[in-house]
């Protein structure tokens, strides 16, 4: 090329620079001042470039390491922090393959979690197992929610079908073992336990639902040594965990070693101080211990969490050895204006009305207590049944035998003991 042909392709690139680049006030300028201005306008547009170039790469390294972090936290079945590494993923450098992250991570969840299908809207859960469809891998797993979604709306049979289907696919299915567990636990909890002793084989932390089911049904079938080994294990597994150790207290109780049990309820409630359930059993231990002002507080924090019959009684039975019958007789009054009080609201009310000298309401709620235990629909075990029958028969016989006047004449307070008791 000689040096003129050079010379007119430099001008037209100048020329079209300037075109392009150059404001039409400053094409007015000399041939120099035009080539410097629309230099120093590329100059501002490629540094522009670079800056929204370097934005991007930062954003996509911060995104990875969401990633990174949110796959170590799934492959050892941390799937709740998974998940909110994988949000957070998302909400920097949204991608297919991050939503499909999210979507596998929140059926791992609520497979090996059965309570969390009702933390997530059903139209979700199927969303993603139909995004999830071609996944074959994890069928067992995506069977399992199926078969806790059918649960959560009473289809016990469909939920036990997908629950046998995935463990057909998949026999170590965590997720699948606590849900057919959940179908047995009232009808057979023998087969339950089996079921939940099936999950707890699961390696750390998957085994943890496992062992906490292992314990409460060992609780129902009142094996004290199977309770107190799975809540240890639970315990374990999980150290921060109230229930753990709530459980753990119950099943030293079973044990009957009180101190202990004491002891892991004040570690409950030191994790959760709302946990009522651990407020009633450390007031019903206190009892036992003869602290009966320290049961009394104890009760009385419990109920003002949460409003339970069974703490009603207790606490009731606390006045009334405290030497407030009256108290305990109102406590009670709301149970008998509902109508229809549980056997075991109307022997408290008996007892205080005894101990508040009021033989005629004591005689008739012991009288109420006699004719409820031998209804079928009290569904009473035999040995409540006797002790029942004994203490109300021995207390009528008793305040019979006393002189009017003397010892419970005074005339009747607190709730009256009508036909509508049970």
């Amino acid at each position: 090329m000689s040096e003129t042909e050079e010379t007119k392709g430099t001008n037209e690139v100048t020329e079209t620079i300037v075109k392009v680049a150059v404001p039409g006030w400053a094409r007015g300028l000399g041939g120099a001042a035009i080539i410097a201005v629309g230099l120093f306008i590329l100059v501002l547009v490629s540094s522009s470039f670079f800056r929204l170039s370097e934005g991007d790469r930062q954003r996509d390294e911060a995104a990875a390491l969401h990633r990174k972090v949110a796959d170590s936290f799934f492959a050892t079945a941390q799937y709740r922090q998974a998940l909110v590494g994988y949000t957070r993923a998302h909400d920097i450098a949204p991608t297919r393959e991050i939503e499909v992250a999210m979507a596998r991570t929140r059926l791992f969840l609520i497979a090996s979690e059965p309570e969390a299908v009702a933390q997530v809207p059903t139209n979700d859960i199927r969303f993603d197992l139909e995004l999830l469809a071609a996944d074959p891998d994890n069928a067992a797993t995506y069977r399992t929610v199926e078969g806790h979604l059918a649960l959560s709306k009473g289809h016990a049979d469909d939920a036990k079908t997908a629950y046998d289907l995935a463990l057909a696919q998949d026999p170590k299915n965590v997720g699948a073992h606590l849900g057919r567990a959940m179908i047995l636990r009232r009808s057979d909890p023998a087969k339950a336990y089996d079921e939940y002793a099936a999950a707890a084989l699961a390696p750390a932390p998957l085994s943890f639902l496992g062992q906490m089911g292992r314990g409460e049904t060992a609780l129902q079938m009142q094996d004290a040594a199977k309770a107190l080994d799975a809540f240890q294990e639970a315990a374990k597994l999980r150290e921060d965990s109230g229930p753990a150790h709530r459980g753990l207290g119950s099943a030293l109780i079973a044990a009957k070693r009180n101190q202990d049990a004491f002891a892991e309820f004040q570690k409950a409630i030191a994790l959760d101080p709302k946990d009522a359930d651990s407020l009633a059993s450390m007031g019903n231990l206190l009892m036992g211990a003869n602290q009966p002002a320290e049961a009394e507080k104890a009760l009385r924090a419990a109920l003002a969490i949460r409003p339970d019959p069974q703490m009603t009684v207790s606490l009731a039975g606390v006045l009334t050895r405290n030497a407030k019958p009256t108290e305990a007789l109102q406590l009670l009054e709301p149970f008998f204006r509902q109508g229809n009080p549980p056997v075991q609201i109307v022997i408290a009310a008996a007892r205080a009305a005894d101990m508040a000298g009021s033989a005629p309401q004591a005689t008739s709620l012991y009288g109420s207590v006699l004719r409820t235990i031998q209804d079928p629909q009290a569904r009473l075990d035999p040995e409540t049944t006797r002790a029942l029958q004994a203490e109300a028969q021995g207390a009528i016989d008793r305040l019979s035998r006393a002189p009017v006047g003397i010892g419970g004449a005074t005339p009747a307070t607190g709730p009256s003991a009508g036909p509508g008791t049970r």
